[in-house]
């Protein structure tokens, strides 16, 4: 099982708490911030379920950074959307972490189906490098599941030998 957290407005709230119910994940705990008109929530769920879940609740016009706890690690996942050919298109970036807090292990991207092509890979990758510079040499971008038109999709580091 995994924990993670996240802050997003208060108008998201049904949204994520309506996909969390389909999905069957644990409410840990939820903080309502009045002064930032938004709401903080802690989830659980099994690890196979977390990306999924994550591309339903994200929102191309309201990024939010996940914190993901599992096996007392901490990794991070990013809520983005990317223009393509003027259409924002919502993703997960996951980056997992196990040998070094400073460059992740693996990073996988999760998007609809229906969304995939080569040129949303580029933008993702693009997106990556933006946020961590420190992972910008890609040496192979693989398909690591496909599950009820979700795609994700894992990338390899050069000189990763984790990945």
């Amino acid at each position: 099982m995994v924990e993670f957290e996240f802050e997003l407005p208060l108008d998201h709230l049904n949204r994520v708490m309506d996909k969390a119910v389909k999905n069957n994940i644990n409410i840990k705990w939820t903080y309502y911030n009045p002064r930032r008109h938004s709401f903080v929530i802690r989830m659980q769920t099994k690890e196979e379920l977390l990306e999924k879940y994550l591309v339903e609740i994200s929102d191309p016009l309201c990024p939010a950074e996940v914190s993901i706890i599992k096996d007392g690690k901490v990794s991070e996942a990013f809520l983005i959307g990317v223009d393509i050919n003027g259409r924002k298109i919502p993703a997960v970036i996951s980056m997992w972490y196990s040998e070094n807090n400073f460059r992740p292990s693996k990073i996988t991207v999760t998007m609809w189906e229906s969304d995939f092509s080569d040129d949303a890979v580029k933008k993702f990758v693009e997106k990556i490098k933006e946020i961590k510079p420190q992972t910008a040499l890609f040496q192979d971008i693989a398909i690591e599941g496909k599950e009820k038109e979700i795609i994700v999709l894992k990338l390899k580091f050069r000189n990763n030998k984790t990945g």
